[in-house]
């Protein structure tokens, strides 16, 4: 089952990118039903590019992160890379 904590602090940053097209960045936060209760957290990341067009293209990359800052350390890694979603796991496997 999967199950969002929404009373989570989440890193959320979004980029213009010429004005076409904004990047958004959100860490979500769910519980790994295969761990025991103090291990459970898992931190996951969607990578979503929204064009003025209507379009949109988005990746979700599971379990980034043990940790919340650990987490906050990848996504702010992408966005400061302006990594975009197709990106995403050929960016994470070179980096972690």
């Amino acid at each position: 089952m999967l199950r969002i904590k929404d009373r989570e602090p989440t890193f959320s940053a979004s980029l213009d990118c010429g004005g076409k097209r904004v990047l958004q960045y959100k860490i979500v936060r769910t519980d790994d039903p295969f761990r025991d209760r103090e291990e459970s957290e898992v931190y996951s990341l969607a990578v979503i590019c929204s064009g003025d067009d209507g379009g949109s293209e988005s990746c979700f990359a599971y379990d980034i992160a043990r940790s919340y800052p650990g987490a906050e350390r990848i996504a702010r890694l992408l966005c400061r890379m302006t990594v975009f979603p197709e990106n995403v796991c050929e960016v994470l496997s070179d980096s972690l």
